[in-house]
């Protein structure tokens, strides 16, 4: 089964880089045909090249574009889940990308818990700043707190888990969880919480705070499908403000049984993306 086209785009990305390289190795050679078997989509493909003939027009096979070439690399497939997903380097300029597709792209999609131990983060920044009241700050805590205690409703079958999701979404915390960082309905943010939503969006598209700054899985740029690379700023960031919203989502985890795929397995999960 096909890949998601965000996903081929890393791959597509990848492979135009390698296959540019003008006397591989053996990994190299490799990786190029990894990658070019996970791309299916011609348009995705051809956004690719679109991209690799604008990012870089000097002769191929001139020292300094082979250098650029092989300094593509791939960062997903680890715990936590880099912001990076295809870095590379340009004139001494490192551009550590978070590769999105289309205008539906989302900013997160994580279990529970690792949901909440990254607001807490946020959170946390923003007391110390001084960016919140203390009732607000308050609130937060309080609703992180409901979130671990009933939403983290583990994996089980998507019949047993659909209800406890339905049931934790009727309540309060789930309300004002959508009134701080919006809902479909409703995306922009109470104006007492816009410091939280703000550096909840920064978190959420560049990691940050989970792995510092200076480190090569936290994301600097955003490479879309357009193609365009564009550092994320605040500019950027307030441009999402009114836009994005979040959601506790079933995320599909497998079958009971693999074979028939009978009884899928479900685990809820916070999904934050732009209203489209």
């Amino acid at each position: 089964m096909a890949i998601s086209r965000g996903n081929q785009y890393e791959h597509a990305v990848m492979a135009q880089a390698l296959s540019r390289i003008e006397d591989p190795t053996l990994d190299e050679e490799s990786r190029l045909t990894l990658h070019r078997s996970k791309i299916s989509d011609q348009q995705v493909f051809d956004t690719a090249q679109r991209f690799m003939n604008n990012i870089w027009n000097v002769e191929r096979t001139n020292p300094t574009s082979q250098q650029f070439y092989k300094s593509f690399k791939q960062l997903g497939g680890r715990s936590p889940e880099p912001k990076t997903d295809v870095l590379f380097v340009k004139n001494g300029t490192r551009y550590r990308c978070s590769m999105k597709w289309d205008d539906a792209w989302q900013l997160g999609s994580a279990g529970i818990q690792g949901s909440v131990s990254v607001m807490n983060m946020v959170l946390q920044k923003i007391a110390i700043a001084g960016g919140m009241g203390g009732g607000e700050v308050m609130r937060v805590a309080e609703i992180l707190d409901w979130m671990g205690d009933t939403m983290d409703l583990g994996k089980l079958p998507q019949t047993q888990i659909r209800p406890l999701l339905e049931r934790g979404k009727q309540q309060g915390e789930f309300q004002d969880l959508q009134r701080i960082l919006g809902s479909r309905q409703q995306p922009q943010p109470d104006r007492l919480y816009i410091a939280f939503k703000r550096e909840f969006i920064r978190e959420s598209l560049t990691g940050g705070n989970v792995f510092g700054v200076s480190n090569d899985r936290c994301a600097t740029h955003i490479l879309d499908s357009t193609p365009q690379v564009s550092p994320i700023t605040d500019a950027m960031i307030n441009g999402m403000m009114d836009r994005v919203f979040v959601d506790i989502r079933l995320k599909n985890r497998g079958y009971l049984d693999p074979d028939t795929k009978n009884q899928p397995i479900n685990e809820a999960v916070l999904r934050i993306e732009p209203v489209t």
